[in-house]
Parts: C-alpha cells; structure tokens; sequence
C-alpha cells in the first residue's frame, strides 16, 4: 500500500474515535447530576446543611449525616484541647456558613467542618467568606476530602486583598488535623497550647 493511502486511513480512522470519544463524553457528563445541598431543622430547631451526592439511597443519606456529625464532633473535641484560654460556641440554630465561633480575649474566628466524600467547592468557601466579613473575623474550614483547587485560588485571591483571613485545614486522622488546627488557631491569634 501507499505511504498517503495508509497516512489517509489513519486520518480518517483518529477523526471517527474523536467524534465518538466525545459524543461519549458529553453523554456521560450530561448523565451526572451535580450534587445537591439541603437544610434539615432537627426538633430542637437546630439547622444543618448537608450534601447528598446524586442517586444515594436512604441508607447513604444517614451514613453521611452520621458521618458529618461525627466529624463535628472531633473537630469540636479538637477546638477544646487547644487550651482552656478558648471559648466555644456552637453555630445559632440556623446555618449560617460555620458550625463554631472560638474565641479569646482579643481574637474571634469562624470554623466549618465539612465531612463530604467530594473535595469542598467555592460555594463553601464563598459562605464562610460572606459570615467572615458580616461577623469580621478569621474563619478556617476543615475538610474530610480536602478542597477543589478552585478554593484554593480563591482562598489566595482572599489572603491578597487582607481580612477575612481563611485557613484550609484537609484530613481526617485525629493527630493529623489537631497539628493543623493548632497551627491556624495560633496563626489567627487565639491562644493555644504549645504542640
């Protein structure tokens, strides 16, 4: 065969996989639903947010919720050991972007904990910034899953232009995330505990 029979085949042959790769592309993105995030209001009045990712079933649902509260839980047990200088105060009952406010005598600061199985989004981000502004004050966001690298940009855009500061702390392993916490809390100005 030719050199220019077989260089045209190959040609005809690398544009039909491309028109098919991509109609296969966008078939399938066009099939994945973007997460969801809901409010449940518990009987006490209590407001928390969670994510549910698309097609979960019940049992997912509560896994998460259960998950999340747990996650809480260790970065509210966190917050305590850092020194008994600090004081914390859960989120009012509605969601407001943050789940704690730890302060001291000079410094306050917002704190959310995000146990999604995806990396945090700039909706996230964008929340804590809008209380950190209203409330002016420092705000850190510990995550699970770590952060898309979208909040990463806009974490630094907001480190450039001054207050809020925002600290992104990612993991999920107690000793982990306390080193972190311990970190940022004495960055921002609270008292803490030499590590």
């Amino acid at each position: 065969m030719d050199a220019t029979i077989i260089s045209f085949i190959i040609g005809v042959v690398s544009s039909l996989l491309a028109v098919f790769s991509s109609r296969f592309i966008k078939s399938f993105l066009s099939r994945r639903k973007p997460e969801e995030e809901h409010y449940l209001i518990s009987s006490k009045g209590e407001t928390r947010e969670i994510v549910i990712e698309p097609g979960s079933s019940e049992n997912d649902i509560k896994d998460y919720i259960s998950s999340a509260i747990e996650y809480e839980k260790l970065v509210k047990h966190i917050l305590q050991s850092i020194s008994p200088d600090i004081r914390i105060q859960e989120a009012s009952r509605h969601d407001k972007g943050y789940d704690f406010v730890v302060e001291d005598n000079s410094h306050k600061m917002l704190v959310e904990a995000k146990a999604t199985k995806r990396p945090v989004g700039v909706d996230t981000l964008a929340r804590i910034i809008s209380s950190a502004t209203r409330d002016t004050t420092d705000a850190v966001i510990i995550s699970k899953s770590g952060f898309s690298s979208s909040v990463f940009e806009l974490a630094n855009e907001r480190m450039k232009s001054g207050s809020p500061r925002i600290s992104l702390i990612s993991g999920d392993q107690l000793e982990e995330i306390t080193v972190q916490i311990r970190k940022a809390i004495g960055k921002e100005g609270i008292t803490s505990k030499s590590t």
